[in-house]
């Protein structure tokens, strides 16, 4: 569009930051500067000063001098494309878990202290929990959170950790502890076990196993979940599902390796810090 078919009120740095996110289409998991200004037709001082504002709100991350999207977009409609080949992925595989075990199931992955959710499926009585594509679940008060936590390095949790204490925290938890320690020694087996759970209360209460997504070099890049309608405990949950469940996870982390892009947007580590 030139400037002079540009209405009155037209914003010119919106545009370009659609223009800098518009750069990436699936063709590199991920663009250097200079790669992101060619793309969005604009100068490299221009993409930067673009690019420190998206990173900043979350909706780009950078891994060395390679910048790539993360999973806030999600929640922007011009990424419709992208959301679709994952709900292409995911949509089938969950359908097949609801339909076996009842409940619901869920992808997600983590997008700064919360859950993001990717996909769901699940009867009405556990949609009310599960949420929309899109809506956010406590970290440390989830299973499926948690285990996201546990793909992290000592130093990857403590960073995470160290957000949690900025301004306008989102809510952290149900009722378990919140405090380092505690929240370590939960997180720590996880991996090891390839599971984790949230334990049912009674007949009428939800509880859900979650195990981890992985990439080609075997970190988590996404977790997905079993919800259970029925009460059941933890014993139950590993017995009846969590087969079915890593056998899921890892015919999902098959689709998703052969798509780079996606890979790379999933990728729960904590914010990167644009450097000039």
């Amino acid at each position: 569009m030139s400037r002079e078919d540009r209405p009155d009120g037209f914003v010119d740095a919106l545009a370009r930051g659609l223009a800098v996110l518009s750069a990436f289409d699936g063709a590199l998991p991920g663009m250097t500067l200079s790669e992101i200004a060619r793309r969005a037709d604009l100068s490299p001082a221009t993409a930067r000063r673009s690019l420190i504002t998206l990173v900043s709100l979350g909706y780009v991350g950078r891994s060395g001098r390679r910048f790539h999207l993360r999973p806030r977009v999600l929640s922007l409609g011009s990424t419709f494309a992208i959301s679709s080949h994952l709900g292409a992925i995911l949509r089938p595989e969950l359908s097949a878990l609801v339909a076996r075990f009842g409940g619901g199931a869920a992808a997600g992955t983590l997008d700064g202290n919360a859950v993001i959710c990717l996909e769901h499926q699940a009867t009405p009585v556990s949609a009310r929990v599960i949420g929309a594509n899109g809506t956010y679940h406590p970290a440390t008060g989830t299973a499926i959170g948690r285990t996201l936590l546990s793909g992290f390095t000592a130093e990857q949790l403590e960073t995470w950790f160290d957000q949690l204490a900025g301004p306008d925290p989102r809510p952290l938890t149900y009722d378990l502890p919140v405090d380092r320690r505690a929240m370590r020694t939960r997180i720590k087996p996880i991996r090891q076990r390839g599971y984790e759970v949230n334990p049912g209360r009674g007949p009428g209460t939800l509880c859900g196993i979650a195990v981890p997504i992985l990439d080609l070099d075997r970190q988590v890049i996404a977790a997905l979940n079993s919800i259970d309608e029925t009460g059941a405990t933890s014993e139950q949950l590993v017995d009846e599902r969590l087969a079915e469940l890593t056998a899921t996870a890892a015919r999902i982390s098959r689709q998703l390796v052969r798509v780079p892009m996606l890979t790379e947007l999933l990728r729960p580590v904590p914010a990167s810090i644009f450097n000039s």
